[in-house]
């Protein structure tokens, strides 16, 4: 029998996206459905806030929900005295989060909006609970469907710990494969697969009342640093920003996405104002988002603690300046006390409307009323996921495998013959590593095949032993892994080059 190779790598795409342009066609901005709640409802309590109220509206604080209960106090004072709109969930566990939430939104006389970042679900934030494949492994699905159900799936997740906003979808265009932030968070590297994936997250997320949210506006996909450290320079013409990095939004806004998020990105093509974070630019915010593209959702800032914003915004008064841009609500803005008394202090001087802030603490009273942020916070042992969770994490995995071309086809698939001897090489450094992998293999080949596996060290130094060199001169089919990868570039994604070179030329020299 022929000997075969079959590469099981989790490698991430380095394909460049400038072949794949906006081919999709436009309607102009569906109304998020937001907007339809009941705004009765949502001017009798407008009617009740003071200035200073609908200021703390606009504000989301980060919350953790770990075990030490250590300056919970703090979010809790704020959210009784200062009428606070919202909180961030970050890292914690599920049951510690139910309880912390529970005990704010009890002192909430609004309630709070509550968001988090759920990109691949709960685990991106909480231990102990589920995380789905990144974007990109959604992205080889090429299945909106499937990743509709998934995003109601994340959906019932959030609701079920309390969250009312998922700070997703990414739908930045991953174009530049060293992107060092973006990257597998990306559905990839093609326009019209990123757009009407993107949505169809977005579509399941508000299938449950879950708030989506895209991000991160005008497009980070194309950076070469990462926001949190510095602010990235976007260098691109408009025209190209158009194609590629604004098609996406384009195509979400046309289909009711409910939000966006504003990255800290500068881009001398949309402002030329030397070094500005775009979260602070009303040519980028109010003129191009609201205006020209006619965005109608809520807009929230990125982390005003990043240092993409932080190190760039100088003296001048940063949180009037991002209402002024035309952000809706600002996350992490610090000390929210001085927060509301230096937008007050702008409503006085002049600087700021008060219009202004009315007019988007009333866009986020309609946002809480549609999420459902009265809802009782589900009690302590509640499932925290639906029941076909699992199912729908499987179909995904299923449904991402791709076959690369080239002689190997999924018809000569080794998976798919009754006996056979199945070598594994695994360039990773921990023997247990691919040890589920081998097991679920063994469980499926069953009796009849004989499986022997070997982890070689990331370096591909255990290519020179014995018992591998006769695996591979004994073995009908060879299954090569690297189960130790990352997500991240600037680490070559987990590889070593030189045991890739070394096992490509012990492959060679066995005539695979």
């Amino acid at each position: 029998m022929g000997r075969m190779l079959y590469t099981f790598l989790a490698l991430l795409s380095t394909v460049g996206c400038h072949r794949a342009q906006n081919t999709l066609a436009t309607s102009g901005p569906i109304q998020p459905a937001f907007l339809s709640a009941d705004s009765l409802l949502v001017d009798s309590i407008l009617g009740t806030l003071s200035m200073e109220e609908q200021v703390a509206q606009l504000l989301m604080v980060p919350i953790y929900a770990r075990t030490d209960t250590a300056g919970w106090e703090e979010a809790e004072r704020w959210t009784r005295d200062l009428g606070l709109g919202g909180v961030i969930c970050m890292q914690g566990g599920p049951e510690h989060q139910r309880t912390r939430l529970k005990r704010l939104q009890e002192k909430a006389r609004v309630p709070l909006m509550v968001a988090s970042d759920a990109e691949w679900g709960l685990g991106m934030r909480l231990d102990s609970t589920r995380s789905f494949p990144r974007a990109m492994t959604l992205g080889a699905t090429r299945n909106p469907e499937l990743v509709r159900l998934f995003g109601q799936v994340v959906g019932q997740s959030l609701r079920a710990t309390g969250v009312h906003v998922n700070f997703a979808p990414v739908i930045d265009v991953n174009s530049n494969p060293l992107n060092p932030v973006i990257g597998s968070r990306s559905f990839g590297e093609s326009v019209p697969w990123v757009s009407r994936l993107g949505q169809a997250y977005a579509d399941g997320l508000q299938d449950v009342h879950v708030l989506a949210t895209a991000k991160h506006f005008p497009g980070h996909g194309d950076s070469d640093s990462d926001s949190h450290k510095t602010l990235p320079t976007i260098s691109h013409p408009r025209a190209r920003l158009d194609s590629i990095e604004l098609a996406p939004f384009a195509h979400a806004f046309d289909h009711g996405m409910g939000a966006v998020m504003v990255a800290h990105l500068d881009i001398p093509s949309l402002d030329s104002t030397e070094a500005q974070p775009s979260t602070l630019s009303p040519l980028i915010v109010d003129s191009l988002l609201r205006g020209e593209m006619g965005f109608e959702g809520l807009v929230f800032t990125d982390a005003m603690s990043m240092k993409g914003f932080a190190d760039f915004v100088g003296d001048r008064p940063r949180i009037r300046d991002a209402i002024l841009a035309g952000n809706d609500v600002l996350l992490f803005p610090g000390d929210p006390e001085a927060a509301i008394s230096e937008t007050m202090a702008a409503l006085a001087d002049g600087t700021l409307d008060s219009a202004s802030v009315t007019h988007k603490c009333r866009r986020v009273l309609m946002a809480k009323l549609w999420c459902r942020a009265q809802d009782s916070i589900p009690t302590a042992g509640t499932p925290w996921e639906p029941a076909h969770a699992d199912v729908i994490h499987r179909e995904l995995i299923s449904q991402s495998l791709t076959v690369l071309p080239g002689l190997d086809s999924a018809s000569r698939a080794p998976l798919l013959a009754t006996s056979g001897r199945l070598a594994m090489l695994d360039l990773a450094n921990h023997e247990a590593s691919c040890a589920p992998l081998e097991a679920q293999l063994r469980a499926h080949l069953r009796d009849a095949w004989h499986v022997e596996r070997h982890v070689l060290g990331k370096d591909g130094s255990g290519l020179g032993r014995e018992a591998v060199r006769d695996a591979l001169s004994r073995a009908d089919h060879l299954v090569v892994t690297a189960s130790e990868m990352s997500h991240r570039p600037s680490r070559n994604f987990g590889l070593q080059t030189e045991g890739v070179s070394a096992l490509v030329q012990a492959l060679t020299k066995e005539g695979m």
